[in-house]
């Protein structure tokens, strides 16, 4: 399942030494809440005050993907 395109990998997940980030980082900060404008705070997410990177719509479809793969792993 693809969730960005190639050039959009690049825009948002270039660090700043120029190599794109792993696999597992991307999927780091795809799990994180921050990056769609979120803050935790005792294991609740409230809306920050800062603008999200990465798409709503986005981050709550690989949140669902991720939800099925381990429903499908603990069968």
């Amino acid at each position: 399942m693809n969730f960005f395109t190639r050039s959009q990998i690049k825009d948002v997940f270039l660090p700043r030494q120029g190599k794109l980030f792993s696999k597992e980082s991307i999927r780091t900060i795809l799990k994180n809440p921050l990056y769609v404008g979120m803050v935790r705070y005792k294991d609740k997410a409230y809306r920050g005050e800062h603008e999200g990177i990465v798409d709503k719509k986005k981050f709550k479809r690989f949140r669902l993907y991720l939800r099925r793969i381990k429903e499908k792993e603990e069968e």
